[in-house]
């Protein structure tokens, strides 16, 4: 949760974000003793900072009239009269797939990463995430109902936004990595070759053992995904 990174009631504990410097700082930091830094911008859930921010730039061009640059890097169909909250309880964090600006946001994203990391060490990896997206999440967007018609579901939506953000990634010369559920459609392995060009990478995570979950990474691997692999043991004690 965002707020962990910031107590206002306790000074000095954190400003909530890391500067460009402290960034470099952190990756030659890194560099030194061999770890690569991987740098997660989860889309399109837990989104609530950069929806919200781009809405505000959104206002402030669109208040002097100049509609090119007010639209963007917008993350929103501002039609959409969707109802939903995400597994934290914010109703306002899913980005929409169905607008183009969503990708010119993401390519700019990527960009300006991909720029701090040159002459440090240079990005390989970005994690999209593509987790914990609420059910009910764009299913009054005009965007997408326009776009898909008939073949409106929130699982199509879901594979176009990965099909994009992946495509996106690539053309940057970056390999892109998803947690678990963001490459799965009802508990199936997307199909790697149909999604993306290129190697792509799955991060397992929901892998109790305990709870039958534990072939997961397998079913990635035999997919045809690099996989990385997430400890989780919520029965250990």
């Amino acid at each position: 949760m965002p707020q962990l990174s910031s107590v206002p009631t306790l000074p000095n504990l954190g400003s909530g974000y890391y500067t460009v410097a402290d960034y470099k700082s952190l990756l030659s930091y890194a560099n030194e003793r061999h770890i690569v830094v991987i740098p997660e911008f989860d889309m399109p859930g837990h989104s609530h900072a950069a929806i919200n921010a781009m809405l505000a730039r959104y206002r402030k061009y669109n208040s002097t009239n100049d509609t090119l640059r007010a639209n963007e890097y917008l993350l929103t169909d501002l039609e959409d009269q969707s109802i939903y909250n995400s597994v934290q309880e914010f109703t306002d964090n899913a980005i929409n797939p169905c607008v183009n600006s969503t990708y010119t946001f993401i390519g700019k994203v990527i960009a300006e990463v991909k720029a701090m990391h040159e002459g440090i060490q240079p990005l390989t990896l970005y994690h999209v995430g593509g987790d914990e997206v609420a059910p009910t999440a764009w299913l009054k967007s005009p965007a997408c109902l326009q776009q898909f018609g008939a073949n409106f579901t929130q699982a199509n939506v879901k594979h176009y936004f990965l099909k994009g953000v992946n495509e996106t990634v690539h053309s940057a010369g970056v390999t892109p990595l998803a947690w678990e559920d963001g490459l799965t459609l009802d508990g199936k392995v997307l199909d790697r070759t149909d999604l993306f060009a290129g190697e792509t990478w799955a991060q397992a995570w929901d892998n109790v053992w305990e709870w039958g979950k534990g072939g997961r990474a397998y079913a990635f691997a035999n997919a045809g995904y690099k996989v990385t692999y997430e400890y989780s043991c919520r029965l250990c004690t």
